[in-house]
């Protein structure tokens, strides 16, 4: 009997053991991962992020209680080893109002109360936070102090402020509005202190839809997708060149429409081509920023995000992780889109690296 219990016991024990090695639950400092990718829904307040080794096996995965945590035009943010994310809430109602930070060393979350719903965009730097929705044509951009979580907000009425970023001082908002029956570009610079704007420029020549800018030798680099001119708006293919010194903006055609996310990379700048509304884009244009020349690089898959390892490429795209080298070959893959037991669609906003 004495032998019965304690082989009982023994087999329970390794039955739980197996199970949690299954779930892969982790969390602590010396849970050590390369790669985080977010799955989300807008079905149920549920979220997952799933680890990544450096041989792209899984080896962990969190729950978190928050629906719709990023979308396809709003990518995760990492600043000094944090990510930074909005999750929205159900779809029926967005009801969650606060940007989260999530601290890649020990795994903890941060709320930052901005009073927002359905934030269109975010800006992080040291100090503060930054947060911007449209309600009733007015968008509000909101700044939360990282410490005291105090806030400040500014109105912009009849305009649509979709991205924001942060440079030094000063607050970059890009928007469209409608003016007399015309519809306007714009890109705002306020002053990231008092959330003053200092300037206001008119870029509807250039078209609109902005999802990412780089800041390189005190020129921000940005792009427009849609055009404004005619009844309705056409893809367009615009990188754009703004000169914080003189104040002069410049324009270059790329060889594709649809210029996404822009980052550096080395002296020159990569451009993934890639349209978050029809979610499809295999492309990436290699930006010389001294001969202003661009050359394109096509995949097999979708680019719905790119990141840089050191010298590896890092995209996530159509439910997989793709690791490429600085030549663009290909080194590995793996299938991150998981099966869960449940009748909610579970899909991909983003990936993101400590």
């Amino acid at each position: 009997m004495y032998r019965r219990n304690n082989f009982l016991i023994a087999t329970i024990l390794i039955l739980f053991l197996l199970s949690g090695c299954n779930n892969m639950n982790f969390k602590g400092k010396d849970f050590n991962y390369k790669y985080g990718v977010i799955e989300t829904t807008g079905q149920e307040n549920n979220s997952y992020i799933s680890f990544y080794d450096d041989n792209l096996e899984k080896i962990g995965e969190e729950k978190i209680k928050y629906g719709s945590m990023g979308d396809g035009f709003s990518l995760p943010q990492v600043f000094k080893n944090s990510m930074f994310i909005v999750p929205k809430g159900l779809y029926s109602k967005k009801e969650l109002t606060f940007i989260m930070e999530y601290d890649l060393d020990k795994m903890k979350i941060k709320k930052y109360n901005t009073g927002l719903q359905n934030m269109n965009s975010i800006a992080v730097d040291d100090s503060y936070i930054y947060g911007v929705n449209t309600m009733n044509f007015v968008s509000n951009i909101v700044r939360c102090n990282r410490e005291t979580k105090k806030l400040s907000k500014v109105e912009i009425p009849n305009t649509y402020i979709s991205y924001i970023e942060i440079y030094e001082n000063e607050l970059f908002a890009f928007g469209e509005s409608n003016e007399n029956g015309k519809m306007n570009s714009s890109l705002y610079i306020l002053d990231a202190d008092t959330l003053n704007i200092l300037e206001k420029i008119d870029i509807t020549d250039i078209g609109f839809g902005q999802y990412d800018t780089v800041m390189k030798d005190n020129k921000l680099y940005f792009s427009a997708s849609h055009s404004i001119e005619g009844t309705e708006s056409q893809p367009i293919n615009k990188l754009c060149e703004y000169n914080r010194e003189s104040g002069e903006v410049r324009i270059y055609d790329l060889k594709e429409n649809f210029p996404f996310q822009i980052m550096g990379y080395n002296d020159k700048l990569l451009i993934t081509h890639f349209d978050p509304v029809g979610v499809i884009g295999n492309k990436i244009s290699i930006f010389n920023v001294d001969d202003k020349n661009s050359d394109i690089v096509e995949f097999t898959h979708n680019i719905e995000q790119l990141e840089l390892d050191d010298e590896d490429i890092i995209i996530l795209g159509d439910g997989y992780l793709y690791r490429y080298d600085k030549n663009f070959s290909l080194k590995d893959s793996t299938l991150v889109v998981n099966e869960r037991e449940t009748d909610y669609h579970y899909y991909t906003t983003g990936l993101f690296k400590p």
